[in-house]
């Protein structure tokens, strides 16, 4: 097996099999686990709508991606948590993050065994007594499915490493 099979398949392991590991309590990502591996591709936007339901909290937000290239491109989020609890407004919520795909499952050239980017995020969110810094970066791993309708099926894994910062 070749060196780049290798790392690919250790890539895979760890996406799929290791899918949470902390050393303490954190928020994590409100908005950042809502994306595959594939990018959008050079010029291409996209807008979406959510609603996140958690344990301590309700987050409804929107989003702009667009495709700076072929294999990179940048998502701004906006929205609005609401922490659980009395007394407790919907907060404000921002993200933004940027992702560059280095494998392409759908590639003419050659063919990959599925779609990998790496990428960056950041997020603001305003709970009024605190306010959440998050920074952090991301390897996703993804495989399309196509069926004959033109229909696709995406399943994916993320991997998330972040820095948190409460103040």
């Amino acid at each position: 097996m070749s060196f780049k099979k290798s790392i690919l398949m250790a890539a895979l392991i760890l996406l799929l099999l290791v899918p949470v590991v902390n050393g303490d309590d954190s928020f994590g990502t409100l908005t950042g686990t809502l994306a595959t591996a594939e990018a959008g591709g050079f010029g291409i936007g996209y807008l979406g709508g959510f609603i996140g339901l958690g344990d301590d909290a309700t987050s409804i937000f929107g989003t702009v991606r667009y495709g700076f290239s072929d294999y990179t491109d940048g998502t701004f989020k906006f929205g609005f948590s609401d922490p659980d609890g009395s007394d407790s407004d919907p907060k404000l919520m921002i993200g933004v993050d940027l992702k560059y795909q280095f494998m392409d499952y759908n590639s003419k050239s050659r063919r990959q065994p599925l779609d990998m980017s790496i990428g960056t995020f950041f997020e603001y969110i305003d709970f009024g007594h605190a306010t959440l810094l998050d920074l952090g970066g991301s390897l996703i791993g993804s495989i399309p499915y196509r069926f004959e309708g033109g229909q696709r099926l995406i399943p994916y894994s993320r991997l998330n490493f972040r820095l948190e910062r409460i103040s």
